[in-house]
């Protein structure tokens, strides 16, 4: 999308259909999101992109860190090199010091996600693509 967007005519031929996802976060929670162009998505795993990140503890060294390596796969698999953008956001940070490590509350976090999901009739992984 963000390709097309720079395109001169990308405006003209491509409509965006927006995949919106609702989360409740509770103000004692801490969170973490990556949201990141499909650059990204097209080498990395969601679940392997979360072993990455709950490893550290700045969101800015996160998003640097999953941009390199993407990059670096994407060299070595042959893609096209292409504009990697991605993000990471804390919410909640204070949170996280509360129960020990970043790793420790991002855990508690995706399983309350699991959770809600499976009681959707929906799995985790197939709502958050």
């Amino acid at each position: 999308m963000l390709y097309y967007i720079s395109f001169r005519l990308g405006p003209e031929c491509c409509i965006p259909f927006p995949d919106i996802s609702t989360v409740t976060i509770e103000k004692d929670q801490y969170a973490r999101f990556i949201i990141s162009s499909d650059s990204l998505w097209a080498v990395l795993s969601m679940e392997y992109a979360y072993k990455l990140v709950k490893k550290v503890k700045s969101p800015l060294h996160a998003a640097k860190m999953l941009a390199r390596v993407a990059f670096r796969r994407r060299v070595a698999y042959g893609y096209r090199i292409s504009d990697i953008t991605v993000f990471v956001i804390d919410v909640n940070p204070e949170c996280s010091r509360m129960k020990g490590s970043v790793t420790e509350a991002l855990d508690s976090f995706i399983s309350k996600l699991r959770s809600t999901f499976s009681r959707k009739n929906k799995t985790f992984e197939d709502q958050i693509r």
